[in-house]
């Protein structure tokens, strides 16, 4: 074998190197509310495409090969949607992004739940004069 010439030497870590880690924001007054509409936003379009997919087969007589499993993966999301539903109203707003993102999950839905209606204007008056800030 071989023997190397050089032997290098790992460079010392002068005080340039070293970066300090960097700290962490805080996170929004509404990130809560934001996430629950992302995941509000996303269990609607499961449970458009499952209502679809349903919707194809549910008044076909006799019923065809794969309607009860169909049938099942309706009811699993549409309850799915219901619960995230749930979440997004309980979660208050605090801001003016807040109530934008409620009226954003309020617009996308095709048939208005008048929960999430309520909870937009519950938090709407709720702000008091002056604290909806951007």
């Amino acid at each position: 074998m071989a023997q190397a010439k050089r032997v290098h030497s790992t460079p010392r870590r002068t005080t340039s190197k070293i970066k300090a880690k960097a700290k962490r924001t805080a996170p929004g007054a509404d990130a809560r509310l934001f996430a629950a509409t992302d995941l509000y936003l996303a269990a609607l379009s499961k449970y458009a495409a499952s209502a679809l997919a349903f919707g194809e087969v549910e008044f076909i007589k006799p019923r065809p090969r794969g309607y009860v499993s169909k049938e099942r993966a309706y009811l699993r999301t549409m309850e799915h949607f219901g619960k995230m539903e749930r979440k997004l109203v309980a979660i208050r707003s605090k801001t003016l992004d807040g109530l934008f993102a409620k009226a954003r999950a309020l617009e996308a839905d095709r048939y208005v739940s008048e929960d999430l209606r309520e909870s937009i204007l519950k938090d709407l008056f709720g702000m008091g004069r002056g604290k909806a800030v951007v």
